[in-house]
């Protein structure tokens, strides 16, 4: 499950959405500003399933204060969870041992297959070369933060217009295009100096334009 409600930006891909277990300012129902919280220690959480259009309508009546949430009180039975403990003690551990071996053979896996991208990722590398930067009509294009390339939509030769995006970063799981500058009316890519999966610094050099 994913703790982020559909709005929120980030997070982890998840299999289903639940309501907000925060209200920052503390004003909602449940809420207060000492603690803006909902649960607390030893409650039992229960999930159900609704459609997509009930839960924009029951997050419309969070955001607006009015949403109320479903608790009732009961009793923690210790013994009669530890008696589940003990009844379940055999399945738990097989289901540990299975664990284990998968989480063994998954991780050979991942060192091959982080093997293999690294072995692609140098055949691929993209040569850093000199940059002449005298040239007035030679344009840098550089990286605005530290990210990650995600994709890179143009290739050498191209020729490109004001504004076009030209690749797409990835930082801290946002998205960040990267543009030719309004004020270059046209250009061609003279060189492409990144790829996808790679890091790359603030200030780092991206495309060698010409511009026309």
């Amino acid at each position: 499950m994913s703790i982020y409600p559909v709005d929120a930006p980030g997070g982890y891909m998840p299999i289903g959405m639940i309501m907000p277990s925060v209200d920052i300012f503390g004003t909602k129902s449940g809420f207060t500003k000492e603690q803006p919280w909902i649960f607390q220690d030893m409650d039992t959480v229960g999930f159900y399933e609704v459609t997509g259009e009930e839960y924009d309508a029951e997050m419309m009546r969070f955001k607006s204060g009015s949403y109320k949430y479903k608790m009732e009180a009961s009793t923690f039975d210790l013994a009669e969870h530890n008696e589940l403990l003990k009844s379940t003690a055999k399945e738990v551990s097989s289901l540990l041992r299975i664990c284990g071996k998968l989480q063994d053979e998954m991780a050979i896996k991942e060192k091959k297959i982080l093997q293999e991208w690294l072995e692609s990722k140098a055949a691929t590398n993209v040569a850093q070369d000199d940059i002449n930067t005298d040239d007035p009509n030679t344009h840098i294009v550089e990286s605005p933060v530290n990210a990650n390339i995600w994709k890179v939509l143009v290739k050498d030769g191209d020729f490109i217009r004001a504004g076009q995006k030209l690749a797409i970063l990835e930082a801290m799981k946002m998205e960040i295009d990267i543009c030719l500058d309004a004020h270059i009316e046209k250009a061609t890519i003279q060189k492409v100096l990144t790829q996808p999966s790679v890091t790359v610094a603030s200030g780092r050099p991206l495309f060698v334009v010409s511009k026309f």
